[in-house]
């Protein structure tokens, strides 16, 4: 991260919503990130596979741009958001086996060469199972909701023995920072629903500082939690 991390931005930020994805996961981040820096630190975008998507709470969201084209322009975003949802949900997306999951693999192979801005993919409450699913939180800390605990550890075990490599180490906090994979890809994984909002906060703090996320969170009147998450030293 650089001295003046403000020099830097805005960045720019995907949003995957799926059917039935929780609407605090991705509103919540969201909203975050619109209030940092007086709304110039992050521009978001928001993929779907279709024009409208349905929330698990029945309301739609409309996309901007399509999976595809979310594929296709990847390298230009530096910040992935992966809400989740009901398990079942989750599962039935990451089964699919589409673009959604196409866009996970590969905006975690994304090289963050040196003197251009460290990518960051971030997964919200039960959308760590996308991660995980897709092995790309092997040999990592991470988090999701309480009730997915176990779940998580089976999937990443799963993908561990299908895929080869280390197994992940599944922990309950508000949010964890696991670091940079061997691409350079920082990987953040939230808690349940709300703690979206306090790994939000920490994602601005690493991009834009840490008054500006005091700033983002007196704005919105939230408490932000930073010292229930967890940051693995490297």
């Amino acid at each position: 991260m650089s001295s003046n991390p403000v020099d830097s931005l805005p960045l720019k930020v995907l949003f995957l919503l799926f059917p039935g994805f929780n609407t605090l996961d991705f509103n919540g981040p969201l909203e975050a990130l619109f209030h940092a820096a007086k709304r110039t630190a992050f521009k978001c975008t928001i993929a779907a596979a279709t024009e409208l998507t349905t929330a698990s709470e029945n309301c739609t969201i409309q996309r901007h741009i399509s999976l595809e084209e979310a594929l296709t322009n990847l390298s230009e975003y530096d910040v992935l958001v992966v809400p989740g949802g009901p398990a079942t949900a989750v599962h039935a997306q990451a089964d699919a086996n589409t673009a959604f999951s196409e866009i996970i693999v590969k905006f975690s192979r994304l090289s963050s060469s040196p003197g251009r801005k460290e990518k960051v993919l971030m997964s919200i409450c039960s959308g760590s199972l996308f991660l995980g699913e897709t092995g790309v939180l092997r040999g990592h800390m991470a988090t999701t909701h309480w009730a997915v605990i176990d779940d998580l550890r089976y999937t990443c075990t799963t993908a561990a023995l299908k895929m080869g490599g280390k197994s992940t180490e599944v922990v309950r906090a508000r949010w964890v920072d696991a670091g940079c994979n061997e691409q350079g890809i920082r990987i953040i994984t939230a808690g349940g629903v709300s703690c979206g909002l306090d790994a939000s906060f920490h994602l601005i703090n690493l991009k834009a500082g840490k008054t500006v996320a005091e700033d983002a969170a007196k704005n919105m009147d939230y408490r932000w939690r930073a010292e229930e998450g967890i940051v693995v030293e490297l």
